[in-house]
């Protein structure tokens, strides 16, 4: 039995101190950070919640990953093959 450890985010923007919402754009950055970060201390996994929310911006995770340019891209190019395999039957 092997044992995998990573983390998961949904990339919530922070709140300010007077309670409203901060950017999307630094929330896009913290998760960013957030994947190097683990990259760095070798987490095995980094998972991305899709949500349509300014509480929660990560829209479309897949991009995400490209924007984060590391690692093998081989997963994000299965997945976007996948999702189209997908669409194609659905039509």
């Amino acid at each position: 039995m092997t044992f995998q450890l990573g983390v998961y985010s949904f990339g919530n923007t922070r709140r300010n101190a007077d309670g409203s919402r901060g950017s999307t754009a630094q929330a896009i950055r913290d998760v960013l950070e957030a994947l190097k970060v683990a990259e760095d201390v070798g987490l095995d996994d980094f998972g991305v919640g899709e949500h349509h929310m300014r509480a929660m911006p990560m829209s479309s995770p897949t991009a995400l990953v490209n924007a984060a340019g590391f690692g093998d891209p081989a997963p994000v190019f299965q997945a976007l093959a996948f999702e189209g395999f997908v669409l194609q039957r659905l039509e």
